[in-house]
């Protein structure tokens, strides 16, 4: 039986013992690349912007780690194309709140854990988001 990255077995749909898409239990290889987000419970941070706060003078617009979030969305079925699509009025009315600031440490680790397991080119990624630190910090590359 054949096994796809997320644990999906591909066997004919209707057979015995499972069908096409049907999950399975047991550990993945150690060549899987997709990342555990459970670590940090992912829906602690269902929006990403709950846990900003208005940046004061001298600290950064995070604004764009909120966008990040949500476009490196792990769960998302769509293209990154239909993403960013469905991101514009997002996007706009993220213009709109002004320069936000994220203090939690824990909020960018998760996304630099999205980027790894969700982006063509993560290390491009890192560097458009300001997240190199962190990412080298856990061994992302």
């Amino acid at each position: 039986m054949v096994m796809d990255r997320h644990g999906m077995s591909h066997k004919a749909a209707g057979t015995v013992g499972g069908g096409r898409f049907e999950g399975k239990t047991g550990a993945g290889s150690d060549d899987d690349l997709t990342v555990d987000l459970s670590d940090a419970t992912i829906d602690e941070y269902g929006d990403l912007v709950d846990v900003m706060r208005p940046a004061r003078p001298g600290e950064s617009d995070d604004r764009p780690l909120a966008y990040a979030w949500r476009l490196y969305d792990p769960f998302e079925e769509d293209s990154e194309f239909a993403i960013q699509q469905s991101l514009r009025p997002f996007a706009r009315w993220l213009e709109s709140k002004g320069p936000l600031h994220l203090d939690s440490p824990q909020a960018r680790e998760m996304l630099v854990k999205r980027i790894r397991q969700t982006a063509l080119q993560p290390y491009r990624e890192y560097r458009k988001y300001g997240l190199l630190d962190e990412a080298r910090r856990l061994g992302c590359r």
